[in-house]
């Protein structure tokens, strides 16, 4: 049986006024991965910000709901919204390097990130010795070494020292470490070279397979919606005009402007779409 995890209904936001995103409605279900497609300044990522309400002070929600596993997000405190960011939530931002301090090693970020979730989430897990406790170093480094072959380098390594797609492995496997029931994941691979693309697509697919993770996955990049999203949904100026199985809408687009954004695609034409 489906169990939906994000509810969207009739969402709009506006900036200083100006109307950003339109009556927007989707689901996302359990291990379910919903790709956004759309031009640059459709709105996609103020989607997604909007979904923690990460609009900054100049955005505002003006209509419609939000719901994650029934609750209600638009109206929820900012302490217990916060309770699940990271814990249920997971985001994935485009250059997750850029979040992490030049200056200490991987290992002691990943530590700090999972640690300070655990203590605003209140998570009591056993550790060694059979006492009870929140995750000891060693639990969080044995964590974070099974998602990588190469990992106890990468645990002692500061962040200019990896590649930026190390870097985006590395930030995508933070985003997991506290197994997230839902990720948020805004242009993950747009910044990165097509061999470190397809390493963190595949990172991202077999975390999210093992996990079971729902997923909303913003990109402008047609081919990774192709190959990841079971759902699709098109963005136009703050507007989906078209949503529906991945297959079906790349396959048999009905909206004009779905044709013209898959004809402008290498390799297909207006004839193929």
């Amino acid at each position: 049986m489906s169990e939906k995890l994000l509810e969207i209904s009739g969402l709009s936001v506006c900036y200083e006024g100006e109307q950003i995103l339109d009556d927007i409605c989707f689901s996302v279900e359990k291990g379910e991965t919903v790709g956004i497609a759309g031009e640059s300044g459709s709105g996609k990522s103020t989607l997604l910000r909007a979904i923690l309400r990460l609009m900054g002070k100049n955005g505002s929600i003006t209509g419609g709901q939000i719901t994650f596993r029934g609750e209600e997000l638009t109206g929820m405190s900012e302490k217990k919204l916060r309770s699940l960011c990271g814990s249920e939530i997971g985001m994935i931002f485009q250059n997750t390097g850029a979040s992490l301090c030049p200056t200490r090693k991987i290992g002691a970020q990943i530590c700090e990130s999972v640690r300070a979730h655990e203590k605003r989430c209140g998570f009591i897990t056993p550790i060694s010795g059979g006492m009870s406790g929140r995750k000891s170093r060693r639990e969080i480094k044995d964590m974070t070494l099974q998602r990588f072959s190469d990992g106890e380098t990468i645990w002692n390594s500061y962040p200019s020292s990896l590649s930026g797609g190390m870097n985006q492995r590395v930030g995508i496997a933070l985003a997991m470490l506290l197994h997230p029931s839902l990720l948020l994941a805004d242009e993950p691979t747009s910044a990165l070279d097509v061999v470190s693309q397809a390493q963190v697509l595949r990172e991202l697919q077999a975390l999210q397979q093992k996990e079971q993770t729902g997923m909303v996955l913003v990109t402008h990049n047609l081919a990774v919606l192709e190959q990841m999203a079971d759902r699709v949904a098109v963005l136009k100026d703050g507007n989906i005009v078209e949503q529906g199985e991945t297959r079906t809408v790349f396959d048999h687009p009905k909206d004009e402007y779905t044709k013209n954004l898959l004809a402008a695609v290498p390799g297909r034409g207006k004839n193929d779409a």
